[in-house]
């Protein structure tokens, strides 16, 4: 029996058809009215109703102010591609990863002017990214299929997330990124940040693209390791040397903005950003951190 339920985890087949499944259900309820999808996948992590009239942990409060607060930074710093031009306003364009073009249309894309190693990425969703490792094996007829899916999927509908829906799609491609550290393993830092203060970090190791499994450890700005995660693989991860430097940008980026995650890299000692995200997904931590991270957060000092 744990031999299939693994299999049934890892197996791309039952994701792609999972993922078929949860967007067309929660199309359904969306269009109905956009809070019963934000409801849906509250309830699938929570197993319990959103409490919109008192919203208590953080996951709750982000919910609540998708539908009552201004999101328009939401929108441009959710783009993955606008983003740029927010973090170069900020004073941080030395974060910013090499982006080598964008285009409207993955028909459009100049695969000739691209390295043998890139990532190719949609603007405005999750999980909608190929990285080439080989350019010489890309089927360039399938990748372009794929990506003008994807361009005319709309993310937003996941969980009622209208912000995502006001992005002008695209396609861009960036600079493959490897880390040179002795595991050889690239680590997506995600910072917790209230304002621009960070109050901890998840680690995100491991991923696999095709079934969307990673591993998840928690550490503060200290780099003390919080117990919380529902994901932990029981590995240790070294202090970054960029770490000062994370918490920096942060600052930088985050403050006047109730609550966000930033998300970087550190390639040889060198702080990359990765994406700005405003309604990062839920149920990889205990609840009661996610009610610890809601006491962060005060939303009765929100305009509607």
């Amino acid at each position: 029996m744990s031999k299939l339920k693994e299999f049934l985890k890892r197996s791309q087949t039952i994701v792609f058809v999972y993922e078929i499944y949860k967007y067309q259900k929660h199309k359904y309820l969306f269009n109905k009215d956009p809070r019963l999808a934000a409801e849906e996948d509250y309830m699938n992590d929570f197993k319990q109703k959103l409490d919109w009239e008192n919203p208590k942990n953080i996951v709750e409060k982000n919910f609540w102010m998708q539908f009552n607060t201004d999101t328009s930074i939401w929108t441009r710093c959710a783009d993955k591609y606008l983003v740029r031009e927010y973090v170069e306003e900020k004073g941080c364009g030395d974060t910013l990863n090499e982006l080598y073009g964008k285009w409207d249309d993955a028909n459009d894309i100049d695969f000739s002017s691209l390295p043998d190693q890139f990532v190719l990425k949609t603007n405005h969703g999750c999980n909608s990214v190929m990285v080439i490792k080989d350019k010489s094996k890309l089927n360039f007829k399938k990748t372009i299929k794929k990506f003008n899916k994807w361009l005319n999927s709309k993310y937003g509908i996941i969980a009622g997330q209208m912000h995502y829906l006001k992005i002008q799609p695209c396609v861009i491609a960036e600079k493959y990124l490897e880390d040179s550290s002795p595991n050889g393993t690239l680590i997506d830092y995600k910072m917790f940040c209230f304002n621009g203060e960070v109050e901890s970090i998840c680690i995100h190791s491991g991923r696999n693209l095709e079934t969307h499994d990673f591993s998840v450890e928690v550490y503060d700005s200290n780099w003390k390791e919080i117990p919380v995660s529902l994901r932990n693989s029981g590995n240790r991860f070294p202090r970054p040397k960029s770490l000062d430097k994370m918490i920096e940008t942060c600052k930088k980026l985050g403050t006047g903005i109730p609550f966000v995650r930033i998300d970087f890299y550190e390639i040889d000692g060198k702080v990359i950003f990765g994406e700005m995200t405003f309604t990062p997904g839920s149920g990889f931590l205990t609840y009661e951190y996610y009610d610890y991270l809601g006491t962060k957060l005060d939303i009765k000092k929100l305009k509607s």
